[in-house]
């Protein structure tokens, strides 16, 4: 009787710990749905801590960062992944590169914010990430890139001049 009870408290806590963050896995496979995965994180987290090392913020910052692209049906089944890559093979495809860079006018173009230093108030302004991108489908020359703290960039030849 105490060898089946001591199983039993085992398998339980074996399966508990093996079936904690079900969600994770689920963020990278594109076939599930977008909500399906916030509601199993947020699941997860009604009866986890919340605190420093749990996962909890990155999966915020998941949410936050992808929930946009998947409204309102939350499909990810239609998104490349290779979007970015695609983009860049078919520019140089249409667009052979010229050995003369001097032929390039445009390069990439800074639209804002002015000045870093007034946007966060302290030393560790963020410069260089690069939080978002978009290739126009229709121009694959005209970009856009967007930075934490460090401006709105966009370039009207792929970014070949810089």
């Amino acid at each position: 009787m105490k060898n089946a009870l001591l199983t039993l408290i085992l398998l339980g806590i074996t399966s508990s710990l093996f079936s904690q963050k079900k969600y994770k896995p689920m963020m990278d496979d594109l076939s599930i749905n977008f909500y399906d995965v916030c509601a199993e994180a947020d699941k997860y987290f009604e009866t986890h801590e919340k605190g420093k090392g749990s996962g909890w913020k990155p999966y915020q910052r998941w949410k936050n960062a992808n929930e946009y692209k998947y409204y309102p049906s939350g499909d990810r089944n239609n998104i490349d992944p290779f979007f970015a890559a695609n983009a860049y093979k078919k520019f140089i495809k249409n667009n052979p590169i010229s050995q003369n860079k001097s032929s390039y006018n445009n390069g990439w173009k800074e639209i804002g914010p002015s000045r870093i230093d007034s946007i966060t108030g302290h030393y560790a302004v963020g410069l260089g990430r690069v939080e978002d991108h978009y290739v126009d489908p229709n121009n694959s020359n005209l970009m856009y890139i967007g930075s934490r703290s460090g401006g709105f960039w966009r370039t009207t030849d792929a970014g070949v001049n810089w």
